[in-house]
């Protein structure tokens, strides 16, 4: 299969037929050139548009309303890059609407390159912001290390952000639970270590 790189983007051209491309799919009046095998391969949505009884099936050109261009080319970029197995298509910037047309179509190897991008950078800063998105796409790899950062935070920070009390309950409670479990295990180290003062007698209390 053939790949060419724009002066613009890093990976592959859409935008000209490439070796054996079968397909043309228009995005806000941009043509992108792609293969049906590979798209079925990647997504059962789009396998189920390109081989049953569908009006898209026998189409060598479908119309895709609702998505922007430099979104959808992205998404695409990430299914045909080379690169793909080391999660470099994955960023700060696109990560969100990778998740989106990701999961409208089923493609679970572009939610997993983005699951990797966000565990690797969820930070005490970010967490609870990355936490909503991956509870709004049940990522749960991602709500578990979320949840592991969040709970290092003092409960009273926690319960006085919008970003954590716009958690579902159940995701608020596993914080907290995560949260015992660390004072838990602080206070156990505070009791091994012969050689600190005495560990205050309310050390959860301290602690938070």
């Amino acid at each position: 299969m053939a790949q060419s790189k724009s002066n613009n983007d890093e990976g592959y051209d859409f935008s000209t037929p490439q070796h054996f491309s079968d397909l043309v799919l228009v995005v806000e009046n941009t043509k992108f050139n792609v293969h049906k095998c590979v798209l079925s391969m990647s997504s059962p949505v789009f396998e189920k548009m390109l081989t049953l009884d569908f009006l898209e099936k026998d189409a060598k050109q479908i119309d895709l309303p609702g998505k922007k261009r430099a979104e959808f080319g992205a998404f695409l970029r990430v299914i045909y890059a080379d690169v793909i197995s080391q999660g470099k298509q994955t960023n700060e910037e696109n990560y969100e609407f990778l998740l989106q047309i990701a999961e409208e179509y089923q493609v679970n190897k572009v939610k997993h390159l983005c699951c990797k991008f966000l565990i690797s950078n969820v930070e005490e800063s970010n967490c609870l912001g990355i936490y909503k998105v991956a509870e709004s796409y049940n990522l749960e790899d991602v709500m578990e290390k979320c949840a592991e950062v969040a709970s290092r935070k003092p409960r009273w920070v926690l319960e006085s952000s919008e970003e954590f009390r716009g958690l579902k309950k159940e995701n608020q409670k596993m914080v907290f639970a995560k949260q015992d479990r660390y004072f838990d295990e602080s206070l156990k180290k505070c009791k091994r270590n012969e050689d600190q003062e005495p560990a205050p007698s309310s050390i959860r209390e301290s602690l938070r």
